[in-house]
């Protein structure tokens, strides 16, 4: 999927995410990761992070609320086909 040159430079306004280490030990267990660096406080105080920190993957739950406003700007004229999974509307 091509996207025209005449958006190089493109922007869309800035966004953020409040990460809490609750989120950080949920998502943990959820892809069943029991390293104490992102469950035990205790651990995490003791270690050379000084306290909880998230997994390498925690990123893809912030990364979808960062893409979204792209894949959903008409101006792009992107393609459904190619935006969205399969069958999906």
């Amino acid at each position: 999927m091509s996207i025209d040159t005449k958006f190089i430079g493109k922007t869309w306004p800035a966004q953020s995410y409040d990460v809490c280490k609750e989120k950080i030990k949920e998502y943990a267990k959820a892809i069943k990761n029991p390293d104490p660096h992102y469950v035990d406080e205790e651990f995490a105080k003791k270690s050379k992070y000084g306290c909880i920190i998230a997994p390498p993957t925690f990123c893809v739950v912030f990364g979808a609320y960062l893409i979204e406003p792209i894949f959903f700007d008409n101006e792009l004229k992107l393609n459904r086909r190619y935006r969205d999974h399969d069958g999906q509307d």
